[in-house]
Order: structure tokens, then C-alpha cells, then sequence
């Protein structure tokens, strides 16, 4: 469990608080499998690795690697381990590939999803991610090829289109079926 300043997990019926310097005055945005017996865990200005046996934090990417002026705040967070992957949504520079091997960052550019802030990220197959956005709808992104396929967006007086651009969340049931939840409509 994560939020301003505090990590916890549950244990049966109890909360249990790490209380951890490094977090304090800081937001977590988001927590994530890493490697065997570690944790992802995004703050909004960096993400940084979570020791689970050592209860140690070692940074990852802060946003100085996004932005030279550190000006650049942390949304969300996807890791792909097959492909030691990791995606990072912001809020106003669009979505970030980090190849953690290669300590590599690079901007998937697109200029609609670099000004809206990213939500959620959603891996759907093995190389295929869902990214909902709060103003500019859902987009489909190739992790290969770093690229987008698809754009989901409302079209107003057309059938079968989001019924709202702020994609707050992204789910994928047993069937295979993506449920794309907006802020405005529903689903």
C-alpha cells in the first residue's frame, strides 16, 4: 500500500507501516513486481527499487533522467521482467521506455500523449501495452517497436467510441476483453 509518505503491505488482518526516510514528503504512485524479492515502487519523482528481505531503497530512474530540470513528476508504472522493461507514464512529458539491462531511456514520441497525463499502463499480450490518458483517451503501444498502433479516443456521434477522453483505468478480464474506464461516462 502506498501513498504521500508512507509504504505498507497487509499481513492477514494487519497493516503493517515502513517507515522510510527516503519516502517522506514523497508520493507513491504506483508499486510493481521487480526481481525475484524486490519491488518497484514510483514516487513522483522517482522510481526506485524496494529490497523486501533488507528493507532497502536504491533509485532506479529519478526524473533528472526524464528532464534535466527534475522538472518532470511520475504518474505510472509498468515492468515488463521478460523483456526487463520498464514504462513509465508522467504527467506532463508523455510516456518513457527504461530498458533496465541497458540503463537506456528513451521518449515514446508522441505529441497528443506528451500533454496529457498518464494514468494507467496495461500490458494486454506479451508485447502489447494500453495506456489511458487523462484528456487524449487510450492508446495501444507496441513494446518492441516502440511505437503506437492504435488511438482510442470519444468521437462524438459515432458508435462504438470512448465515452470520454480521461481513461482513469484499464482492465482485462479472463476472456481476453479490455475494459477501458473513463472519467466522464463510464464504461
Amino acid at each position: 500500500i502506498g501513498s504521500k509518505s508512507n509504504l505498507g503491505y497487509v499481513d492477514g488482518e494487519r497493516l503493517n507501516i515502513i517507515d522510510m526516510p527516503r519516502l517522506r514528503g514523497l508520493e507513491i504512485k504506483s508499486i510493481s513486481d521487480f526481481d525475484e524479492g524486490k519491488l518497484l515502487i514510483a514516487t513522483n519523482q522517482d522510481v526506485l527499487v524496494y529490497d523486501v528481505d533488507e528493507e532497502s531503497l536504491l533509485p532506479l530512474v529519478d526524473n533528472r533522467l526524464l528532464d534535466t530540470n527534475g522538472q518532470v513528476n511520475i504518474e505510472s508504472i509498468y515492468y515488463n521482467s521478460s523483456l526487463k522493461q520498464l514504462w513509465i507514464g508522467t504527467v506532463e512529458s508523455g510516456v518513457f521506455f527504461y530498458d533496465v539491462e541497458r540503463r537506456k531511456l528513451v521518449s515514446i514520441d508522441n505529441q497528443q500523449m506528451r500533454f496529457n497525463p498518464i494514468l494507467t499502463i496495461l500490458p494486454i499480450s506479451e508485447h502489447l501495452l494500453f495506456v489511458g490518458t487523462d484528456g487524449a483517451g487510450a492508446w495501444l503501444i507496441d513494446q518492441k517497436e516502440l511505437g503506437v498502433l492504435q488511438a482510442f479516443r470519444q468521437q462524438e456521434g459515432i458508435e462504438f467510441t470512448l465515452s470520454g477522453d480521461g481513461v482513469y483505468d484499464i482492465f482485462r478480464d479472463r476472456e481476453g476483453r479490455v475494459w477501458i474506464s473513463t472519467y466522464s461516462d463510464g464504461v
